[in-house]
């Protein structure tokens, strides 16, 4: 049986005939993954379609799919769940329930269910270290937030992103890789307002607050950079952990921990490998929001003002 985590026990697995279509993949299948008897999150993955979690083909065979799915599932119950009560005791809110059992469904393009996996979480326990960090946190983000509203209120520019363009992009393409473009004050005319109705945005205003309206749009729809680069630390020290103990497995005569450590080792470089490619999708979707914030202030120090 798989072993999805070490703060996970009691797992059940039960898998019928595979499908066949010649190389013993799954092909299209839908999936499912339950908290607690609830669906939580499924969907359909089609033929040579990777599974939206784990980048996992369909061109796989069913157990593996699921296998796959399942230690990913459980990883990230037990870190959001734990999570969540860190958030709630720190803040004094009633603490969430945590997900107890785990199952995940994996069925065939006929609908017929081919693997059930299901696993009753067991979580580590909560340090007031593990509070103290959370805490410390929150209050960088707390003294961030208040340098820029203060800086704000003097009508002073937040400070230069280190991942902010040194100059503004064109994009005309939309291929994200936009050349380097020249100074366009004199773009930028000065022509008299027209008369129009009160609180109406003229259309030099109204552009600035498109831009800054996708900005924002921008990065809504992506985790916060900041918020992935503390996962991935998180996920660089449990891997090392993990190695470590692999590595103590080794000088042992007992083969069955040195596997249980090797899997760990391997789902930990996954883990580490996730959150390097969010932090790349989120910085990159950031750089674009940062450019579009800067083409606003940069327009709107031009407005006309007559």
């Amino acid at each position: 049986m798989p072993s999805p985590s070490a703060n996970s026990d009691a797992t059940e697995t039960t898998a019928s005939a595979e499908p066949f279509d010649g190389t013993g993949n799954i092909g299209p299948y839908s999936w499912e993954v339950l908290h607690d008897g609830t669906v939580f999150e499924g969907g359909e993955v089609g033929p040579g379609e990777e599974h939206p979690w784990t980048g996992d083909s369909s061109a796989h065979p069913a157990y593996a799919i699921a296998n796959t799915l399942f230690e990913w599932a459980c990883e990230t119950a037990l870190e959001q769940c734990r999570d969540a009560i860190v958030e709630a005791r720190v803040e004094g809110r009633p603490e969430p329930a945590p997900v107890r059992v785990l199952t995940v469904r994996l069925r065939d393009g006929s609908g017929v269910e081919v693997v059930s996996m299901t696993t009753r979480l067991a979580y580590r326990a909560i340090t007031e270290d593990d509070l103290d960090e959370f805490r410390d946190l929150m209050a960088a983000y707390a003294q961030e937030a208040q340098e820029l509203e203060a800086r704000r209120r003097r009508g002073e520019p937040p400070p230069r992103s280190p991942f902010e363009w040194p100059v503004l992009h064109d994009d005309p393409g939309g291929s994200g890789a936009g050349s380097v473009r020249t100074d366009r004050r004199d773009e930028i005319g000065h022509a008299p307002a027209d008369p129009r109705p009160l609180n109406t945005p003229t259309p030099h205003q109204q552009m600035v607050n498109e831009l800054r309206e996708e900005a924002h749009e921008l990065r809504d729809s992506v985790q916060d950079p900041e918020d992935v680069r503390h996962n991935l630390f998180r996920a660089e020290q449990r891997l090392a952990e993990a190695q470590t103990a692999e590595r103590e497995a080794a000088a042992t005569d007992d083969d069955s921990a040195l596997t249980a450590a090797a899997d760990r080792v391997a789902r930990y470089a996954r883990r580490v490998t996730y959150w390097h490619t969010r932090l790349a999708d989120s910085t990159e979707t950031y750089l674009q929001a940062a450019a579009l914030t800067t083409e606003a202030a940069y327009r709107e120090r031009e407005l006309p003002t007559s």
